[in-house]
């Protein structure tokens, strides 16, 4: 027994000093990023570039860089280190505190760059941390060792470059107040910018998708970002009010973006900004081409001749800038479409709704004076009228456009998952809603030529007896083109936006899925909705007839031949009706009042005339 256990304590000992052969064709592993320790600290980064992460395994923000950290080293640390003596490296806070007290480190993770054992450099985590941003990083710092200049670095290079050169890096720069008139107020390409907190989480949040916008903008437009932490007084000049909030500004115009912080909806923002910038001038068939690219916007274009008016140019880049995101704008010096928009003066704005396919699919800015393309105000009145397309889906971002000033609104509940029923429903409803405007349009349009004629007679009549009653009448012009009711017909993802239509309608979704789509007429106004028409029978998208006639009782206010439901809850419901009642309830009080002294008087005048029979003495 006692040899037999030597022998195997001898074999298992040849078994551990003898290699274990690796099977053929598997690759080593790729070494890790190196970490340094406290003790080795000095003697590594005394000389060479070290870029190194202090981090804690503990931090949940470490975790999420680490393994960008790790595949940008796979990728460029052996090559920098070798050809550029540029390391890249790793400290654990965690295992070597010490080491991090004695480096100043605060929060986790933190990257700072090191020359020859002297920091240089924290990196800005707010530039990105995709590998790609962070192996930009480790690039431009071996430029500057090489003694190639960066562009941001020299303020003056920028001034005197910026119009030829817009976003040559695509990167985002970083702008204060000193700089911003250079850089910004007086630039025409104009610049996207974000203002921010470095303590605001959704900040942060976005801190990637917008360095991802800065390099898809590369040579288009310029990006930028203002620490308003910094220059507090400076951001609420610009009238920021919350955070992060993205504006696109052109000189001294400027629009806020409201939509999604992606880096596809800040990228698409974009696009329209560089779009109303430029401002492409198009022939008859190029904008047929683009109504039908984008089938479901409206687009505005400016119809003009050779005589093109600076003012009018100018004040039309305004309004191209203000209705960013909204629509599209585009010039134009073609006769056919200015016969086919019947303009008989020039130049022209025209509103086209690119659902449309008829004679209903535009809309001419009324012609108010001489200069009635250089009126912002109204221009933009104009603009929230036309701007809405015929059937809009409906989301947080146009919600107040569709139920601006009161509009009656019809909306079809979807299913997005049941495609084919949902595009059914959305295309059946824009044709009956293409009925009812048309119809509408058109009667209107028989009781303006009426007007018309009335308006006629009636300035002969002025010519003869000098009325000032009548000459005050006919000084208003209700003769005009006509425009669309008040009304909006849209769509909405009902899965997704489940919640609003359960706090708006008060009704569970899940419940009704199965009946999809579901149309409801939203009367905002007297805070109702109907789902049923004067029948009781269910409203159908593809029934104009049965749609138009619900509208026409909601808009006369017979809406009590219909079955309506408030939209308002329970309590609220109540509260609203008793504060209806207060009048009378105070008449009430007034009268109980009125009562009740009343009857005191009169016990008064009992008591008084009741004989004394003197004072005791």
């Amino acid at each position: 027994m006692r040899i037999t256990r030597l022998l195997l304590l001898a074999a298992a000992a040849v078994a551990a000093v003898i290699p274990t052969p690796k099977p053929e064709g598997e690759e080593e592993a790729p070494a890790p990023c190196p970490e340094i320790s406290g003790k080795e600290w000095e003697t590594t980064v005394a000389e060479g570039t070290y870029w190194v992460k202090f981090y804690s395994p503990q931090c949940g923000h470490c975790q999420m860089l680490a393994p960008k950290w790790e595949r940008m080293y796979q990728e460029i640390g052996n090559d920098v280190a070798s050809r550029h003596d540029f390391h890249i490296a790793a400290v654990n806070c965690l295992a070597d505190g010490d080491l991090c007290n004695q480096e100043n480190i605060n929060v986790y993770p933190t990257l700072n760059l090191y020359k020859n054992g002297k920091k240089v450099e924290t990196y800005d985590l707010r530039k990105g941390t995709q590998p790609s941003r962070l192996a930009k990083f480790v690039e431009e710092k071996i430029k500057e060792a090489s003694g190639i200049s960066k562009l941001e670095g020299d303020e003056e290079k920028i001034a005197s470059t910026k119009k030829a050169n817009v976003n040559v890096e695509g990167l985002s720069v970083d702008l204060n107040p000193t700089n911003f008139k250079a850089l910004v107020s007086d630039d025409p390409t104009g610049w996207y910018i974000k203002y921010y907190l470095p303590s605001c989480p959704h900040c942060v949040a976005m801190d990637d998708a917008w360095n991802e916008v800065a390099a898809k903008f590369k040579n288009q437009l310029n990006v930028g970002e203002i620490n308003c932490a910094k220059y507090a007084d400076f951001c609420r000049g610009q009238g920021i009010e919350y955070y992060p909030a993205v504006t696109f500004q052109i000189g001294e115009l400027s629009v806020t973006y409201n939509g999604e912080r992606t880096t596809d909806a800040l990228t698409l923002f974009g696009l329209q900004a560089v779009e109303a910038r430029d401002m492409k001038s198009v022939n008859q068939l190029e904008f047929e081409e683009l109504r039908q690219k984008h089938p479901e916007t409206v687009s505005y274009i400016y119809l003009h001749d050779e005589a093109l008016f600076p003012e009018d140019l100018q004040a039309l880049q305004k309004f191209a800038i203000n209705v960013v995101a909204h629509a599209n704008v585009y010039k134009s010096d073609d006769k056919k479409l200015v016969d086919k928009f019947s303009v008989t003066r020039l130049p022209a704005l025209v509103a086209v709704n690119n659902d449309y396919t008829d004679e209903m699919s535009f809309e001419v800015y009324p012609e108010y004076d001489v200069g009635h393309l250089r009126n912002s105000e109204r221009l933009l009145q104009f603009a929230r009228r036309t701007w809405l397309p015929l059937m809009p889906e409906l989301t947080p971002i146009n919600q107040d456009s569709v139920f601006a000033d009161g509009r009656i609104v019809v909306l079809a509940l979807v299913d997005r998952e049941d495609k084919f029923a949902t595009k059914v429903a959305i295309d059946e409803l824009k044709q009956s809603a293409t009925k009812y405007f048309k119809a509408k349009m058109h009667a209107r349009q028989k009781e303006l030529d009426l007007l018309r004629i009335q308006r006629h007679s009636e300035r002969a009549k002025l010519l003869k007896e000098k009325d000032p009653k009548l000459q005050k009448k006919l000084e208003k012009d209700d003769t005009s083109v006509p425009t669309r009711p008040p009304v909006q017909f849209a769509w909405i993802d009902a899965d997704k936006y489940s919640k609003w239509i359960e706090s708006r309608f008060r009704f569970n979704w899940d419940d009704r899925k199965a009946n999809a789509p579901i149309i409801v007429i939203d009367d905002a106004k007297n805070v109702q909705f109907f789902d049923t028409d004067d029948k009781n029978a269910r409203l159908e998208p593809s029934d104009a007839e049965q749609l138009a006639r619900v509208l026409d009782l909601i808009e006369k206010n017979n809406s009590r031949q219909l079955f309506p439901r408030s939209t308002r809850g329970f309590f609220a419901s109540w509260f609203i009706f008793v504060w209806g009642l207060k009048t009378y309830i105070l008449l009430v009080f007034v009268l109980l009042a009125v009562a009740k002294m009343g009857k005191r008087y009169l016990r008064h005048r009992r008591s008084a005339a009741t004989p004394t029979l003197g004072k005791w003495e």
